[in-house]
């Protein structure tokens, strides 16, 4: 989305001005439906111009004010007529005080939960209509409310069209409208039916937010009613869980309800059906039963997951408590990464990739203390790996292609008291907790694990190796739990003495000195690649390495002064061969973080991501020549670094990552 717009002042330009808003970053044109380019065919108008007395909530919000119009997002307006039930959430997603009377200046502000970040939205108030009737969501019962309709255009400007908004997932936004963390359960991996209905009821308790979703029909064709009175490839929100006793049984019930507001389950114990005469009139009051076409409606548990195939839950977090609703009973811990082709990009594992695959990034989390009340003595772990800017890239890059493939995987440490602020846990240091091999083309996925006390590593990857793009992980424990990311800062070692060694060049040194015994850029250049059969060195690279000895890019060297670089280079040359798998020339920039590792150097992502991008070019790889100006540039910046710190008494104002990203 464009830069964040003041609705304040804007409302207050407007009101000075006597005009209404228009807001130029979302316009009342086409492009702002379809990105497909296909022809809306419709009128754009403010709600005075199609209703008398518009308002924006009518006596408060409801579930029933969400009445789906003609965009595939049921999976939106399920989610949201789940926020409206809870007033608390409602209200800091939708600030209800927005008015068409007092103050009116045809702008109004929602607020959405984008990756770790309360922001504010705000739109004009003109809307698609055909025939003097909203196109997109409205108010069945109520034509004259319009907080539903102008929350959905929000919703559509972060993405940067209506037709964005076809087909998703409700936990998705769930997530986006509280903050929460979510989870999806596949019905048919479900083993113990019993056991989930005390894990959705005491959810619910909690207070998660739950939707549950039924696949396209056999046809592959969506919203097709069945039989039963349920509608295939449409989402619903479940508004109650509940258990009785009938003829000494227990029943074990759901409610639902369908955003549309009508066309309801006719089964078992749906609205007229015969099992509700088999209560007392009491019990049928603890269910607050409503005999009417409203699109709400009970169902058993068995016919729930039998006629379902997802569950989709959102867990409040510390960031939905902090916006203002619901009660959080989960610790969280928030990650951002990127999979950078050549530096943290390394793929699910897959042959012939497997060496690549411990590329990827690594989080740890330490468990140490069991669920309350958990018989087993057990930790919950759910974890909820998110790829950015997926839905938004369809409207500009105009197409539903934008999503990867992508996965994680959970490790135990074998060594609890394993020290995790290195950059990297060793392959032999774990052992498999969870490997997932389905790599899904999802915004977001996630997981529940039952967990003993201890350490764990969880890695995202994407399918494919150099894969690029941005993540945000989120680890969410019903205890609180140390965790972090197991990397740290670019530091060095002392290399191995096997891999410091010498070389004659006293012929080379007299044939390119000259007269002055000395050598500049231009005569290093000609040295090292004396021999060669191309010219693989360039001045700047002499230059640099120079600089490493006199301070100088344009000093001159004696010879002692060339024959240190003249073995320096020969110790790069060593390393880069020896990672030169395929004595192609070429060093992979899978490579580089073992390469600058021989050489004593422990880079961080962030140095390695530098180099890549300055370096590595589309193919993803240096030449030997590009490998050693890098390595002398890295050289070069740490010894800076240190003197500053010695002059300095260790009070240096940057990092050395921070320089490295300057010099490199």
């Amino acid at each position: 989305m464009s830069n964040p717009q003041d609705y304040q002042s804007i409302k207050d330009q407007c009101i000075e001005g006597g005009s209404l808003f228009e807001d130029d970053s979302f316009p009342a044109s086409n492009a702002s439906i379809y990105y497909d380019g296909r022809d809306a065919q419709v009128e754009w108008k403010r709600p005075a111009e199609i209703c008398e007395n518009p308002m924006f909530a009518q006596d408060g919000a409801t579930i029933f004010d969400l009445d789906q119009g003609d965009l595939g997002n049921c999976w939106f307006l399920s989610a949201a007529g789940t926020i409206a039930l809870n007033p608390d959430l409602f209200a800091r997603v939708v600030p209800i005080d927005q008015t068409f009377t007092e103050g009116y200046a045809g702008i109004f502000r929602f607020n959405f939960w984008r990756y770790g970040v309360w922001t504010e939205v705000v739109v004009d108030d003109r809307l698609p209509t055909k025939n003097n009737r909203l196109v997109f969501c409205r108010n069945r019962e109520s034509l004259n409310e319009f907080w539903s309709a102008l929350l959905e255009k929000a919703y559509a400007k972060i993405f940067g069209s209506y037709q964005a908004l076809e087909t998703g997932f409700s936990h998705e936004a769930l997530v986006d409208m509280t903050g929460g963390i979510g989870e999806f359960i596949d019905v048919k991996n479900i083993p113990d039916r019993s056991k989930f209905f005390k894990l959705i009821k005491r959810l619910h308790k909690r207070g998660s937010l739950i939707c549950s979703a039924i696949e396209t029909g056999d046809d592959g064709t969506y919203e097709s009613r069945l039989d039963n009175g349920l509608v295939t490839g449409h989402a619903y929100s479940l508004t109650n869980i509940s258990e009785v006793t009938v003829n000494e049984a227990k029943v074990q019930l759901v409610r639902l309800r369908n955003p549309w507001g009508f066309k309801e389950w006719n089964g078992a114990w749906s609205d007229s059906s015969e099992e509700w005469t088999s209560l007392s009139e009491e019990q049928r009051q603890t269910f607050d039963l409503t005999v009417d076409n409203d699109g709400e409606f009970w169902i058993t548990l068995g016919d729930w997951l039998d006629n379902f195939h997802t569950v989709q839950i959102c867990h409040m977090t510390p960031d939905t408590v902090k916006g203002g609703g619901g009660r959080c009973e989960w610790s969280v811990s928030a990650f951002h990464g990127a999979w950078l082709p050549g530096v943290t990009a390394g793929g699910c594992g897959a042959p012939p990739n497997q060496s690549a695959y411990w590329l990827n990034p690594q989080y740890f989390i330490r468990l140490t203390d069991p669920d309350e009340d958990d018989d087993e003595e057990l930790c919950t772990l759910v974890v909820s790996l998110v790829q950015k800017f997926t839905r938004r890239r369809k409207t500009f890059e105009k197409t539903d292609d934008t999503q990867g493939a992508i996965g994680y995987d959970v490790y135990r440490v074998r060594n609890d008291a394993v020290e995790l602020e290195g950059l990297h846990v060793g392959q032999s240091a774990l052992r498999v907790e969870q490997k997932m091999f389905n790599y899904e083309f999802l915004r977001e996925r996630s997981g529940r694990l039952r967990l003993d006390p201890g350490t764990y590593c969880v890695i995202p990857c994407s399918y494919s190796p150099d894969d690029q793009g941005e993540f945000m992980l989120r680890l969410a424990t019903e205890r609180p739990a140390a965790s972090g990311e197991v990397d740290g800062e670019t530091s060095v070692e002392e290399p191995s003495s096997s891999q410091l060694r010498g070389r004659k060049f006293d012929r080379l040194f007299t044939q390119h000195s000259g007269d002055d015994e000395v050598v500049d850029a231009r005569e290093l250049t000609r040295i090292l690649n004396q021999g060669r059969e191309a010219n693989e060195f360039s001045r700047e690279t002499s230059r640099a390495l120079i600089q490493s000895v006199t301070g100088d890019r344009r000093g001159k060297l004696d010879k002692a002064d060339t024959k240190s670089i003249w073995r320096k280079v020969k110790e790069y040359e060593g390393v880069f061969n020896e990672f030169d798998k395929d004595n192609s020339g070429i060093l992979d920039s899978r490579e580089l973080r073992n390469a600058f590792r021989s050489l004593g150097f422990r880079m961080s992502k962030r140095a390695l991501g530098r180099i890549v991008e300055r370096y590595c070019g589309k193919e993803n790889n240096l030449t030997l020549d590009e490998f050693v100006l890098c390595a002398t540039k890295v050289v070069n910046t740490n010894e800076s670094f240190q003197a500053a710190r010695t002059r300095s008494g260790n009070k240096v104002e940057l990092t050395l990552d921070e320089l490295l990203e300057i010099t490199l």
